[in-house]
């Protein structure tokens, strides 16, 4: 069976997570981070799998309660990962004051600094 990796659609095998380059020092260190960067572990995947979707939790109307208070969230989803269909979805389905207009804004680029567009935010 041919898979595609879930977090690169462009990459026809499986990749580690986190990438190895996370923990090399020059990007630690360009990052702010020195610290390892780990991923959940086997045990913590297999709890939170059994527990049911993110979606279906009280997760959506907790993340609605903190932009009622005007707290700033961030979903963040990469343009190869098949994740971000469903991180788009599930942003348009959480209830807040603000969501009307979060829902008819569109995207907009996303400038990481004044040369260079790197990616779109809704």
């Amino acid at each position: 069976m041919f898979k595609k990796d879930i977090l690169d659609i462009t990459q026809s095998h499986i990749s580690s997570f986190p990438p190895q380059w996370l923990n090399s020092a020059p990007v630690q260190e360009s990052l702010g981070v020195p610290l390892d960067f780990t991923g959940q572990t086997m045990p913590v995947f297999k709890a939170f799998m059994a527990t049911g979707d993110f979606v279906g939790s009280d997760n959506l109307r907790n993340i609605g309660k903190l932009l009622d208070r005007d707290l700033k969230v961030v979903l963040m989803y990469g343009d190869r990962d098949y994740q971000w269909t469903g991180g788009e979805a599930m942003s348009l389905a959480i209830n807040s004051t603000i969501s009307p207009g979060f829902k008819t804004a569109g995207y907009t680029n996303l400038n990481t600094n004044p040369s260079y567009v790197g990616g779109l935010v809704l």
